[in-house]
């Protein structure tokens, strides 16, 4: 199930979700982020999260690119409570995620 916004690229994507995984998708009106309470803060905590990585560790603008992916992957990534402990990208796939390759954000190399 997806829950957004009434922005046309969120209407696509549940669409697209839809075709390939048969999901179904609820939206909110239009200019209410009061009825999406739960994916601003969310995004509030993405961009919290985000600037800390780029600001803390001293890393330059052009990364400013990066650091939403890699934050959102560390999510994607991390257990969750709400499921039961169990990570998004494990609760979607059913596979375990490979962490042995991560590294410290703006590392000097891989």
């Amino acid at each position: 199930m997806l829950h957004a916004d009434n922005a046309a690229e969120y209407r696509r994507l549940a669409n697209t979700l839809r075709n390939v995984h048969g999901t179904s998708a609820y939206f909110s009106n239009a200019y209410t982020p009061q009825e999406n309470g739960i994916a601003e803060r969310r995004m509030r905590a993405l961009l919290e999260n985000v600037r800390e990585i780029l600001f803390d560790g001293h890393h330059p603008a052009f990364l400013w690119a990066e650091a939403p992916q890699t934050v959102t992957q560390l999510i994607n990534w991390s257990p969750s409570a709400a499921l039961g402990c169990v990570s998004p990208y494990r609760k979607l796939t059913g596979r375990r995620h490979q962490l042995d390759h991560l590294r410290g954000f703006g590392c000097g190399a891989f």
